[in-house]
């Protein structure tokens, strides 16, 4: 879905991703510490330059990330990507999510 060239922003976290290949691992790296997660897509609105989707992601803390321990509880963390488009391939994408719920979530 990606294009060789992209970037990938995680908003909350200033974090950038700017090749397939770091993006891969950073799914994998979330998905890592939340194996059960879930997604679950509310809405899209797209034509073939810019895409925005809201969704829905969930699971369970059950082994952790750098700096956040495993606990065992659970979050539902509400999400929108905003997508740049070219060729039919995602240029650029922007994460917006809140950071201090899903810590709470997964901490308390």
């Amino acid at each position: 879905m990606f294009s060789e060239d992209c970037r990938y922003f995680e908003m909350p976290s200033g974090r950038t991703f700017n090749s397939r290949e770091e993006i891969r691992n950073y799914a994998s790296a979330t998905l890592w510490g939340m194996p059960d997660t879930k997604t679950e897509v509310k809405s899209v609105i797209a034509d073939e330059n810019m895409a925005a989707v809201e969704w829905v992601m969930s699971g369970t803390n059950t082994v952790g990330w750098p700096n956040i321990p495993a606990s065992g509880k659970s979050c539902i963390i509400p999400i929108v990507s905003v997508m740049e488009i070219e060729n039919g391939l995602i240029v650029e994408n922007r994460d917006y999510w809140d950071h201090e719920t899903f810590i709470n979530a997964v901490l308390e």
